[in-house]
């Protein structure tokens, strides 16, 4: 008896540190890594969009990766987890603002990915349009200092939390490119002198053409109509 809890304990153990020890793959063996000049050399021509995109992908792994492509080629759909190594990226695409993945080791986040380049009436593809579907609600997070905003929080408040659900992004060719980021405000603060409440907010669109970033809001109004405000701009070359 005393034999066979032993070895069962050990079994335990064994099947503990074979956890402990999971390997993980990187993200950036499957995100941007695959450059074809053939469709989507005008990505990575963006060097300074690659890199902000990069700081997640580098420090970031994945499981239970499963993919689909098109009979073209030129689309795909994808199923993984995020397996954070890193949690917080900071300075993500603006001075301040900082990125947060809520997940570890032991709590991944689960997502969709589809992927695809329409061409034109010659065959060529002149943009990349993707949808990234979070598969649980609360687990990224972009926190925005509230003075970047010239918002105005409650007593203590000095970012602004905004969780995703869904990321639509649009990347041209030319010298264009949008993320339209769909979720909600954790915390109550006002825009535009007190003409936007953040928890009326359920859209974010990061827009970067001309060498200029735009941060556009959607909220919803008293009427409850739909209404687009530009809250944050700064330089950006893509």
């Amino acid at each position: 008896m005393k034999i066979t809890f032993i070895i069962l304990l050990f079994g335990l153990c064994s099947i503990k540190a074979q956890n402990k020890l999971m390997y993980y793959p990187r993200l950036n063996g499957i995100y941007l890594s695959s450059k074809d000049s053939d469709y989507n050399d005008f990505i990575y021509a963006k060097k300074n969009l690659v890199a902000e995109l990069s700081k997640i992908s580098q420090k970031t792994f994945y499981s239970n990766y499963g993919v689909s492509t098109s009979p073209s080629g030129h689309g795909a759909f994808t199923g993984l987890d995020l397996v954070p190594l890193l949690q917080t990226y900071e300075n993500f695409f603006v001075p301040g603002f900082t990125l947060k993945l809520f997940g570890d080791k032991e709590i991944h986040i689960p997502l969709t990915f589809t992927e695809s380049f329409p061409e034109d009436e010659n065959g060529k593809t002149e943009e990349m349009k993707s949808n990234l579907q979070l598969n649980k609600p609360d687990k990224i997070a972009l926190f925005i200092p509230l003075h970047l905003l010239h918002a105005t929080g409650e007593s203590g408040e000095y970012n602004g939390e905004f969780y995703f659900d869904r990321i639509e992004t649009v990347i041209k060719r030319e010298n264009y490119a949008s993320f339209t980021i769909d979720g909600k405000f954790s915390k109550e603060f006002h825009l535009k002198n007190w003409q936007i409440n953040s928890l009326k907010i359920s859209t974010l669109i990061f827009e970067v053409k001309d060498n200029q970033l735009m941060i556009k809001a959607i909220y919803s109004t008293p009427d409850q109509s739909k209404n687009e405000s530009v809250i944050f701009t700064t330089p950006f070359i893509l």
